[in-house]
């Protein structure tokens, strides 16, 4: 609970995820968990909730190569970066950080390419 009162705070889009394995094919997957308003309301239709979901309802845009980067920077426990992450639902091109927070709990946190690249140091830092 202490990772959704931080990021809830932040003026960014963040959202808390679950690294898991899809029993059928064995390979990583992601199930969302919690988000902040900023993500709802950036991301969610109206009306709609993903809280328990996997990749490909919440995050369609995220590629294979992507899933892997992003399943073994939060096993290793390391802050995982794409600079250049286009959002296809959005039209928007974010600097995404994958933040570990546990073995299995990690956070995404969307800051717009314009955005000060201090929130993400300040972030950076904290994990």
């Amino acid at each position: 609970m202490q990772f959704e009162q931080f990021f809830s705070k932040l003026n960014a889009p963040v959202s808390i995820n679950r690294l898991i394995e899809d029993k059928i094919t064995g390979k990583d997957d992601i199930m969302l968990s919690a988000v902040n308003t900023l993500f709802a309301e950036r991301f969610f239709v109206q009306g709609e909730s993903l809280i328990g979901r996997k990749k490909e309802a919440v995050y369609p845009c995220i590629n294979q190569i992507q899933l892997t980067e992003i399943a073994n920077g939060v096993k290793a426990g390391k802050h995982v970066r794409f600079p250049y992450f286009y959002h296809e639902r959005t039209f928007t091109t974010y600097d995404l950080s994958i933040i570990s927070l546990s073995e299995d709990k990690f956070a995404m946190v969307f800051l717009a390419t314009s955005d000060n690249s201090s929130t993400l140091n300040k972030i950076s830092a904290g994990s």
